[in-house]
């Protein structure tokens, strides 16, 4: 009975430890993914408000 309980809790440890690591990384990927995609859109918008502003200019 013993070694049953301390088996259950080595396997709950292990897959703590696995879970805990594997969403570790996701959030970091994620977080990674998402603030690329933020700095695209970034660019996107300044290159978009420079060709209105250029434009403006050049009418006058």
């Amino acid at each position: 009975m013993k070694y049953k309980y301390t088996t259950l809790l080595a396997i709950i440890s292990f897959l703590g430890v696995v879970y805990y690591l594997s969403f570790n990384y996701i959030y970091k990927e994620n977080t990674k993914k998402l603030i690329s995609q933020q700095i695209e859109t970034s660019k996107n918008e300044a290159k978009l408000i420079s060709k209105l502003l250029e434009q403006q200019l050049l009418d006058g």
